[in-house]
């Protein structure tokens, strides 16, 4: 693996500071949320993640809130904000039992919105084996 050409998107700064093999870290504290009303908007998909995204970019922090974080850093990682470019590909390694689910399916969800081309496993394994 080439580590010159990895970057990391983290939800807040001290998130897994210890497995960081890169030097290239954007930290969603260092993020302007008010600045950035596209990326609160593709964050909140429905109901429930709006109420959580609004809260948290309010400046609530409780252990309910803190979810809003990382759903705002995956759909940073997809539309991109302030001196983060937005994706043009996406690939995901998803749940087969319960496929869209979850932070990847809320991701794979603003990939859909953003129509930012995906694949998950289901594609990407099959060019493994070949």
């Amino acid at each position: 693996m080439d580590i010159s050409r990895l970057q990391i998107i983290k939800p807040y700064r001290t998130h897994r500071s210890a497995a960081e093999q890169t030097s290239d870290v954007v930290s969603l504290d260092d993020v302007n949320l008010a600045g950035e009303e596209d990326l609160i908007k593709a964050s909140a998909v429905n109901e429930r993640t709006e109420r959580l995204v609004s809260s948290y970019v309010k400046g609530t922090r409780s252990f309910i809130s803190m979810k809003a974080a990382y759903l705002i850093r995956d759909t940073m990682k997809v539309v991109g904000a302030e001196g983060l470019p937005p994706a043009n590909f996406a690939i995901f390694y998803d749940s087969l039992t319960k496929p869209m689910c979850g932070g990847t399916g809320h991701t794979m969800q603003v990939c859909i919105q953003n129509r930012v081309p995906w694949i998950d496993q289901k594609t990407w394994m099959l060019w493994l084996n070949e």
